[in-house]
């Protein structure tokens, strides 16, 4: 990696500060702005519908879950599909043409051996069957998953339905489909273009500079490993974007970890250790946790294993940009009881900023909440 403009030393404290305040997190944004830290996320992941409307809850005030699908569903501004890394996201609208045409071929290329290996379907067969999907789609969606590969059934036999996860994920980053409004505990899919109100347009060749300059405003500071983890690129595309952009970056040297932020956030530095002390509930799959390839600075290495096992992340405590602890909830009835473990011990502040968070988790589920701490508290 080429040299930009300068070199400025920060310590880890205020690079965790300048990440949390790109990713929305401090400080929160207001209500009306839901679609503006979608935006500035390029996306939330939404494999987990609750902890995706988690995400946005930790960086918008006074948001409520009904807003969220407000949102996607009667204003259209927001979109669920599958986008980076083949996984569910919340895109903006706005963005979804572009961040799709951005998808790493290997991703894509990665959908069509699924089909073929895991859904026994070669891929002359397996356009076939998407299209009749698509084709299905706009003349009778939305549909459930069930309803529309039954449709598809009809004409390509009932050995497709095993294809049905793959047909549906594989269609929606092609740009055909996405999800449409929940039918009660079950999703539907539509055609995309439709649930947009417009033709979906997919540029033949992703633009990398774009992307890696909008994965900086929301990610930032950041390199160019950091970025190809994120959206699965690969390393030397990741590279070759970073240095078309060397005019808009400096460089950044957080005890020895060189990173770089763009010029135009460059005045964020002189308030980096200023955001005061911030606690916040991250949900399980948070972007704060996923978006870098070394993820040593959001969580001490001695705490990885009870924040990523399994192919999970466990909704954390994050105290002033560092996990602290985890945490889990259940909603019974009217309550929902939020359950804490600390990786070592609270503060009296920390605990009284994580009260004020589990108070909001409750009110943004319309709940009162009850706060218990397991043991290590």
């Amino acid at each position: 990696m080429s040299r930009m403009k300068r070199t400025e030393q920060i310590s880890l404290g205020e690079l965790r500060a300048l990440r949390m305040r790109a990713q929305c997190l401090t400080p929160r944004f207001p209500r009306t702005a839901l679609v503006d830290v979608v935006k500035a996320l390029c996306g939330v992941n939404a494999q987990l519908p609750s902890a995706m409307a988690l995400s946005l809850r930790a960086r918008i005030e006074g948001l409520v879950i009904e807003d969220i699908e407000t949102s996607r569903v009667k204003d259209r501004a927001l979109v669920r599909t599958w986008c980076m890394r083949g996984t569910m996201h919340l895109l903006a609208a706005d963005d979804v043409d572009w961040l799709l045409s951005a998808i790493a071929p290997a991703v894509i290329r990665g959908g069509w051996r699924w089909l073929e290996k895991r859904g026994g379907l070669e891929r002359e067969r397996a356009e076939k069957v998407l299209e009749e999907a698509y084709r299905t789609l706009k003349a009778k969606g939305p549909m459930t998953r069930r309803e529309l590969m039954a449709a598809v059934a009809a004409r390509y036999g009932p050995k497709v339905k095993s294809a049905a996860a793959g047909v549906v994920q594989l269609s929606g980053m092609l740009g055909r489909v996405c999800f449409g409004p929940d039918h009660g505990a079950q999703p539907t899919y539509v055609a995309l273009d439709d649930w947009l109100g417009r033709k979906v347009k997919l540029p033949k060749k992703p633009d990398h500079v774009e992307l890696t300059r909008r994965y900086l405003r929301g990610y930032g500071p950041a390199g160019p490993r950091d970025l190809a983890a994120w959206w699965e690129l690969p390393v030397a595309e990741a590279k070759a974007a970073w240095a078309l952009l060397q005019g808009e970056l400096v460089e950044l040297n957080a005890e020895g970890q060189p990173v770089w932020l763009l010029t135009t956030q460059s005045s964020a530095l002189a308030n980096a250790g200023c955001a005061g002390h911030v606690v916040r509930l991250l949900p399980a799959f948070d972007t704060y946790l996923l978006g870098y390839h070394v993820r040593d600075l959001a969580v001490p290495l001695k705490y990885q294993d009870r924040v990523f096992h399994g192919g999970e992340i466990v909704p954390t405590i994050l105290v002033d940009g560092s996990a602290a602890g985890t945490w889990r909830y259940e909603q019974r009835g009217k309550q929902i009881r939020i359950e804490v473990t600390p990786f070592s011990s609270f503060t009296s502040q920390d605990r009284d900023l994580i009260a004020e968070e589990a108070d909001d988790i409750g009110r943004f589920f319309g709940r009162t909440a009850a706060l218990g701490y397991t043991k290590g508290g």
